[in-house]
């Protein structure tokens, strides 16, 4: 096994590990905005449909940001 081979595995369980955290923490998940976007995209969401809903998941999901206006 190659070292290229055992640091993805290691990034892999790293990231696993992360995931299942600050699932188990209650905190937002960093990971959610992905699954969030990749669902969206999926769903064949497009323009200001697809911004809307995402921002829409992503509060829903904990995320929380101030807009400068």
């Amino acid at each position: 096994m190659n070292q290229r081979t055992i640091i993805g595995h290691l990034a892999r369980t790293l990231l696993r590990a992360a995931d299942r955290t600050a699932r188990r923490a209650g905190i937002p998940n960093p990971f959610d905005i992905a699954r969030i976007t990749l669902d969206e995209l999926a769903r064949g969401a497009s323009g200001a449909d697809f911004f809307h809903e995402v921002q829409d998941r992503v509060h829903h999901a904990g995320f929380h940001w101030a807009h400068d206006n």
